[in-house]
């Protein structure tokens, strides 16, 4: 990793492009669970990647390189919510699946048997931001709540209490879905 960055520091478009064939999929994905849209995913990751290489002597810790991406990828998902235009944005239906034979015991159980599954992602979408971005960080990006606490700027205790009600609603809407079929 220390390599790719002392690339982009002398702005070598090779080690960006490297760089983007390591981390472009994983990016995309945290930026579509937040957004809940393809194309403003997809512009999110290309801005977060030219801003990376543009402020990458701003990175002071050279192992810290996918935290402080990440940092600049929630920024800008946030700022690309706050826009008019966006929050009148729905989320697209699908014909979706019977998740019949689904054991719903715990929030953890289910989207560890869920993981990577477009259902998932639509129930994750529809809750709010606050607790989307916590749950995508710590389930899908593998992130501890102190570095979730780190990389959103608030206390341990306001991300464990955002993770806690973001599953519990998170199980409320598949419970509810799976008795109402």
């Amino acid at each position: 990793m220390d390599e790719i960055v002392r690339r982009l520091k002398n702005k070598e478009e090779e080690g960006l492009r490297e760089l983007m064939q390591l981390y472009g999929d994983y990016f995309f994905r945290v930026a579509l669970l937040l957004l809940k849209d393809r194309y403003e995913a997809e512009e999110v990751v290309q801005d977060m990647f030219v801003t990376a290489y543009e402020k990458i002597d701003t990175l002071q810790d050279d192992s810290k390189l996918k935290s402080w991406m990440t940092s600049i990828t929630i920024n800008l998902c946030r700022r690309r919510l706050r826009r008019w235009n966006f929050r009148h944005i729905f989320l697209r239906k699908r014909d979706e699946e019977d998740i019949d034979a689904i054991d719903l015991t715990t929030t953890e159980d289910i989207v560890i048997q869920l993981e990577g599954d477009e259902e998932l992602a639509q129930h994750l979408q529809a809750l709010d931001y606050q607790y989307r971005e916590v749950l995508t960080l710590f389930y899908f990006s593998n992130y501890h709540i102190s570095e979730i606490s780190e990389l959103l700027g608030m206390k341990e205790n306001t991300v464990k209490s955002n993770l806690y009600r973001g599953r519990k609603l998170l199980k409320e809407r598949l419970e509810r879905e799976r008795y109402e079929r």
